[in-house]
């Protein structure tokens, strides 16, 4: 199974997310759409067009995709990562805001992984 994030140059939660991706030592690919990943990210788009929340504003990156799941927004994929779906329900994609982090909902996960939870939170205060 191949992991690739999808960024963008410049991108703050893009830099994030690599930081796991990098801290956890993660194997995966890093397409940046600006430095000639733009095509393969199109191919993914149009494959996958109900996975990926596209607004008015455009698609919020980064998008993430293990070949079984695609997740979009730093929080969101940095709980996957750290956690694989135990943290579904604490942090999700609610709308695009195009802010820091956006879908925490401490009231609507498994409490028995709070740990994970806060080892995610803790990372992500910390950048």
């Amino acid at each position: 199974m191949s992991r690739v994030i999808y960024t963008t140059q410049g991108c703050s939660r893009c830099k994030i997310a690599k930081q796991f991706i990098s801290e956890h030592n993660i194997a995966c690919k890093e397409v940046d759409i600006k430095k000639g990943g733009l095509e393969e990210f199109r191919e993914v788009y149009h494959a996958n067009p109900t996975s990926i929340f596209k607004s008015e504003k455009g698609i919020e990156f980064p998008v993430f995709t293990d070949g079984k799941e695609i997740r979009q927004g730093v929080g969101v994929i940095v709980a996957y990562l750290a956690a694989d779906r135990r943290l579904d329900g604490f942090i999700e994609r609610c709308h695009m805001t195009h802010t820091w982090l956006d879908g925490l909902n401490i009231s609507e996960g498994d409490p028995r992984h709070t740990d994970k939870l806060i080892k995610v939170l803790n990372f992500l205060k910390r950048d």
